[in-house]
């Protein structure tokens, strides 16, 4: 492996993770510097025709992110790892988007793609802005050759919802009172786009899981409103971390969805009270969603897993706390401090991800927050969270929705 983005990216990792297992600080320090090295290196990559297209890129670039999730670099303060990952995860998206979808059909494109794609939307909904993954195209070339799986199928909606949060908050935004109820309208409308897609795909994973599978990880039907789920077990358990996962983000993506349309509904009773439904359906209640991601995050708390539990768990963990950290939930104190005490518990196996989670928190109070709950509100909370005091700066954001 004589790449020079990979090479340094890689060692920079591997330096850094036994450095901290052995709490060898010079191992950590190499590994520091190796981290700065393949930042350097990625910059030229980036500039070159020729070299920005490289497998070898991706692949550095998603070593970076990792190092940022667990490491930091040393010199900068804990708030700024949530924005480095992002700046990185930006990185690997413009290199497939410059690929383009044709070029992401088959072989080892095709799986770099796949192995990337989450995380670029990810990516895009921590800054509540869509890139070229929400588009049709992006959605449809690359599987030309191959049939695609639940996962993806859930990640398709998952793409959605960059360009939910977008409209949301430019209706939010609105210097008009009619030009708000039209785009409240709007974003209803598509919230239950959202609903229906959602639906549909836990009818697929009720058919596929249809016998109880040993596990201790379970899919509570009464998240879900589809009749058919009704007439089955209350749970359903999976036996692979891969599927649980693929169920940690059906309910992460359910609770940004249904806490959308609620917070939307509220906006627009404010103006318009005759628009808005007198009753929703049951699994529009947001907080069922975030109680099961809290019930869940041990499944993949353990040695054995290394450094994959803890980034499967990192966007359905951040997503409930930023939920428990804006509402006043009954249930708080209960499942916030689950989630707390396995963030606690992840540190304590040598993978410090608690000052990752807090950052990308602080990042998502402070461009989110104050427009679900007050600017004022929310730089309170965004100060003064419990695990970690922190600070990291918003990203800016377009303003066109259609």
């Amino acid at each position: 492996m004589n790449d020079a983005v990979l090479r340094p990216a890689l060692l920079a990792l591997c330096l850094a993770r036994i450095g901290e297992s052995n709490k060898d600080s010079s191992l950590t320090q190499e590994g520091v510097k190796r981290y700065g090295r393949a930042l350097h290196q990625t910059q030229i990559a980036l500039r070159n025709p020729r070299r920005i297209q490289s497998d070898e890129l991706i692949a550095a670039c998603k070593l970076l992110a990792i190092y940022e999730m667990f490491q930091g670099p040393f010199d900068e303060t804990a708030s700024s790892q949530g924005p480095n990952w992002l700046s990185h995860m930006f990185g690997v998206s413009k290199v497939v988007e410059i690929r383009g979808p044709d070029q992401c059909v088959a072989g080892r494109s095709h799986r770099l793609f796949i192995d990337t794609r989450l995380n670029g939307i990810i990516a895009a909904i921590s800054i509540r802005r869509p890139n070229y993954l929400s588009s049709e195209i992006w959605a449809t070339e690359p599987w030309r050759r191959t049939e695609k799986d639940l996962k993806e199928e859930l990640h398709d909606i998952m793409a959605k919802l960059p360009p939910l949060l977008e409209c949301f908050d430019i209706a939010n935004r609105h210097p008009h009172a009619a030009g708000r109820q039209r785009q409240h309208l709007l974003v209803a409308d598509r919230c239950w786009d959202m609903d229906q897609l959602l639906q549909q795909w836990c009818h697929s994973v009720v058919s596929k899981f249809s016998a109880p599978l040993p596990s201790a990880i379970q899919m509570q039907t009464d998240s879900v409103s589809i009749q058919s789920c009704r007439d089955q077990p209350r749970y359903f358990r999976v036996d692979d971390y891969i599927e649980a996962y693929m169920l940690m983000l059906y309910w992460t993506t359910c609770l940004l969805t249904y806490s959308t349309l609620q917070l939307n509904y509220a906006k627009l009773h404010a103006e318009s009270p005759s628009l808005v439904p007198e009753r929703l359906p049951d699994r529009t209640r947001v907080q069922q969603y975030a109680i099961s991601i809290a019930s869940s995050v041990e499944y993949f708390i353990h040695p054995d897993m290394g450094i994959l539990g803890p980034q499967f768990l990192s966007f359905p963990m951040g997503t409930a706390l930023f939920f428990f950290e804006l509402v006043d939930e009954p249930k708080k104190a209960v499942y916030g401090h689950r989630l707390v005490s396995a963030v606690r518990q992840i540190d304590q196996l040598g993978l410090p991800i608690g000052d990752f989670l807090t950052s990308m928190l602080t990042h998502r109070l402070t461009t989110a927050g104050p427009t679900l709950k007050g600017e004022n509100s929310c730089q309170q909370r965004a100060q003064k969270l419990s695990w970690l005091d922190s600070g990291a700066k918003p990203l800016q954001k377009t303003a066109t929705c259609t």
